[in-house]
């Protein structure tokens, strides 16, 4: 499944068990890694470098290889 959020207010969206799989969250606004790491995956899922970063150091087996 994809989903384009990109540009979207994420500011307390609840991922718990969400697969953002291939979605699209660059230039998300009030997305937070503690949000994220409540997703099934976020295997192919696009971010901003600065939040990217923070995943693969703190979750990387969210985003696989």
């Amino acid at each position: 499944m994809e989903a384009n959020l990109r540009g979207c207010y994420l500011t307390g969206a609840d991922f718990e068990n969400a697969s953002l799989y291939k979605a699209d969250l660059r230039g998300a606004k009030g997305i937070t890694l503690e949000q994220l790491t409540k997703a099934k995956t976020l295997y192919l899922a696009q971010f901003d470098e600065e939040i990217l970063n923070q995943i693969k150091t703190n979750i990387p087996e969210l985003v696989g290889k």
